[in-house]
């Protein structure tokens, strides 16, 4: 930058005159004042100068001034875009301590939906250029939230609340006086995002409260359910053990569920159900789930108790770490069907004895009609041969009872009940 010297004539005005085609009209006017300071405040040090050159006259007046006059005007450009940088870099600060705040309370725990948009209504005018002028209002489903002093002014700048595709509210931010035009009337175009965002943030926590309900009423059906069901439910982790396990368990094993809170179901089952157990296992920790699993377990009391298991395997961070199970009470079922082995055993051994005896019968017999056959005739023969026939006739139905005996058997083998 270069410096420019100029002298010029004693008369002020003259000065200025001279000063007029490189100054404009503002820093002509801050010329005259440093003139006019630059004279009061060095006049002694005038003095001397002139004293030096001229002698010491009676009358001392400063009769020139030079003036350095130097272009600073990229400096001022800097420090203007500094300013606005430094303004504009206040304002996203301002913007994101007021989302941080939104999300703040909309995820402390405990917090109903109300509570946050009143809480948040609260918040909204201190993320916008002029917090002192700034009032918001959030309206959902028919509900007003407001802070204090809100009212409709021209200044306006709204965004929809948007849950699940559906507008069920508006965020409202008004001025309550008219400000300098920026990007959208009187608000900057960041503070037109940051509305939108508000919104959206509270439209998804809509969501997420009308998910947590959904849930806490599943869950409460469930639990209701699991509570009542004759089924045996529970829920058991690998490193922890038994987490959850329904009412059942007190009639199905004996115990109370507070009993088994905490243990390994496997410190339960029976030794000779163990082998099928661990194919169970290995399948869970494929991730695959069972179904009708036959398993016995130790009853509190030292008896057995049979339980057919539906296990689903609880994955989480694509890794087993434990199982849900169904397990219903099949001991009256299985007492039944060995009673009803033991009964066709029986039957098979019976089928065999008829056959058995029917030889048995047949052969004696043969021999005593061979016997009388040499014997005269008489009465005696006559007896004997009414007997023989009598007892063939007993023979004849063992025979068919032989073979109805076999039918039955067939139809039982046929429908799988035997």
């Amino acid at each position: 930058m270069e410096d420019l010297h100029h002298e010029y004539p004693p008369d002020l005005l003259q000065i200025l005159q001279d000063a007029a085609p490189v100054l404009d009209c503002r820093s002509r006017e801050r010329l005259k004042i440093g003139i006019e300071a630059l004279i009061a405040e060095n006049q002694a040090l005038a003095v001397r100068a002139v004293q030096a050159e001229k002698g010491r006259d009676a009358l001392l007046a400063v009769t020139r001034v030079a003036v350095i006059a130097r272009d600073i005007t990229e400096m001022k450009q800097a420090e203007d875009t500094l300013r606005k940088r430094t303004q504009d870099l206040n304002e996203r600060v301002k913007e994101l301590s007021t989302l941080y705040a939104i999300s703040r309370i909309i995820e402390q725990s405990g917090t109903s939906l109300d509570e946050v948009f009143r809480e948040a209504v609260l918040v909204l005018p201190s993320g916008w250029q002029y917090p002192e002028d700034t009032v918001a209002r959030i309206t959902v489903r028919g509900r007003e939230f407001k802070s204090e002093g809100f009212r409709e002014t021209p200044w306006r700048q709204a965004s929809p609340v948007v849950v699940n595709a559906e507008t069920v509210g508006m965020v409202v931010i008004c001025y309550l006086r008219e400000r300098p035009e920026e990007a959208d009337g009187p608000f900057l175009r960041e503070e037109q995002s940051l509305i939108d965002t508000v919104a959206g943030r509270l439209g998804r926590a809509i969501e997420l409260f009308q998910a947590r309900e959904s849930l806490q009423k599943s869950e409460s059906q469930f639990r209701e359910i699991t509570q009542q069901s004759f089924d045996m439910i529970y829920t058991c982790y690998h490193e922890s053990g038994i987490a959850y396990i329904s009412p059942a368990v007190m009639r199905i094993l004996g115990y109370t569920p507070d009993e088994l809170i905490g243990c390994k179901c496997r410190d339960y089952v029976v030794p000779s159900s163990l082998p099928a157990w661990e194919e169970g296992r290995k399948k869970i920790s494929r991730g695959e789930p069972v179904e009708g699993l036959e398993i016995e377990f130790r009853r509190k009391d030292g008896s057995v108790a049979f339980l057919e298991l539906n296990e689903s395997p609880i994955v989480r961070d694509r890794s087993v770490i434990g199982v849900h199970v169904v397990g219903r009470d099949i001991t009256e079922r299985k007492q039944n069907e060995q009673l009803r082995q033991q009964a066709f055993e029986q039957i098979e051994r019976n089928i065999e004895q008829f056959a058995i005896l029917g030889d048995h019968i047949r052969q004696p017999l043969q021999v005593i009609l061979g016997m009388t056959d040499l014997l005269e005739k008489g009465m005696a023969t006559e007896r004997i041969q009414e007997q023989v026939d009598r007892i063939n006739s007993y023979v004849r139905d063992l025979d068919q009872g032989w073979i109805e005996s076999r039918q039955v058997r067939e139809f039982l083998r046929k429908h799988e009940l035997a």
